[in-house]
């Protein structure tokens, strides 16, 4: 059984490592929102377009907060040029 304190080490050196590059990568920000049901039968293509641009999706969430309309969003990021 691997002991805590190896644990720790590992998880430490890897977060270190982590810190301590030179490259530093800059982010792009999307926000989806879909309010229409019938706006759900094309998110598959919309997303699949946008991840073809390089979009990756980083949260989704069902918003169903009344008195406004329920809504999907989905954040979306990609790396700057």
């Amino acid at each position: 059984m691997i002991s805590k304190s190896l644990l720790s080490a590992v998880a430490s050196a890897f977060l270190l490592m982590g810190c301590c590059t030179t490259s530093h990568v800059a982010w792009e920000y999307k926000v989806l929102r879909i309010y229409d049901e019938s706006e759900h039968s094309s998110l598959d293509k919309e997303l699949s377009t946008l991840g073809a641009e390089g979009w990756t999706v980083v949260s989704s969430s069902w918003v169903n907060n009344p008195p406004m309309a329920s809504h999907l969003i989905f954040v979306l990021k990609k790396a700057k040029k």
